[in-house]
């Protein structure tokens, strides 16, 4: 149970640095939408590209506390399967997030 804390907070300390170090390198104006075809729709702030990794840890966060709230009131749930889901959950956006940092930062 430990190692799965462990991970999530480490994936979700991951997902934070990289998009601190996203914020830093990227310039003001970004491609915040792409057509099929890979080719740039729509530009904006740097800044909207925060909402996947701040989501992501947030619905994370979210659940494991309200999993523990639930599990003070006596709920049984089984927080090996919850934390193996968080940790899934925490890595799938930080993939995600940084696939679209890197496409944001390809496209001039």
């Amino acid at each position: 149970m430990r190692k799965m804390n462990v991970a999530y907070w480490t994936v979700s300390l991951i997902t934070i640095v990289g998009t601190i170090i996203f914020l830093i390198i990227a310039p003001s104006q970004v491609p915040i939408r792409w057509n099929f075809a890979g080719e740039v729709e729509g530009m904006g702030s740097k800044f909207v590209h925060m909402i996947l990794p701040v989501g992501g840890i947030g619905v994370g966060v979210l659940c494991y506390y309200v999993i523990k709230h639930e599990q003070k009131k006596g709920q049984k749930i089984n927080m090996k399967l919850v934390m193996i889901w968080l940790v899934i959950h925490a890595i799938f956006f930080t993939l995600l997030s940084f696939f679209i940092f890197s496409k944001a930062l390809s496209n001039p």
